[in-house]
């Protein structure tokens, strides 16, 4: 997965993730009542990984381990869920995973290349003023 950050701070998965609800709706049933209703007692999202993309690391791409994500009981309180009531769970959740794993990865990354700019330039100075 890729979580593509843009200056305005928004990403494609918070994008993603309003389209689903969206397209969701209200989770009002069709008028002939076929639509499929969903109960999952157990969902597990293991060993995921977020590419991490964003205009200020300059073409770098970063990659970091997606935490584990578990849900429990989804549609079981209200008799089941819609297949876009599920999507909207589980995008929910791993958007909120990949966005916590990315702005940390990113602030990390610009935090070393300011980091290793002001040593550089430390060392220049120290080297021109003699010292």
């Amino acid at each position: 997965m890729t979580y593509e950050l843009d200056n305005g701070g928004s990403s494609n998965l918070a994008t993603l993730q309003k389209n689903a609800m969206a397209y969701g709706g209200g989770g009002a049933a069709p008028a002939n009542g076929s639509e499929r209703k969903l109960i999952i007692d157990d969902l597990v999202i293991r060993q995921g990984q977020v590419g991490i993309s964003q205009a200020m690391l300059k073409g770098k791409s970063l990659s970091a381990p997606l935490p584990e994500i578990h849900l429990t009981n989804i549609g079981k309180s209200s008799g089941g869920a819609s297949p876009a009531e599920v999507a909207k769970e589980v995008l929910a959740a791993i958007t909120g995973a990949a966005a916590k794993i990315g702005s940390s990865e990113v602030a990390k990354s610009i935090g070393s290349a300011v980091s290793g700019t002001s040593q550089g330039v430390g060392s220049q100075l120290k080297s021109l003023l003699g010292k």
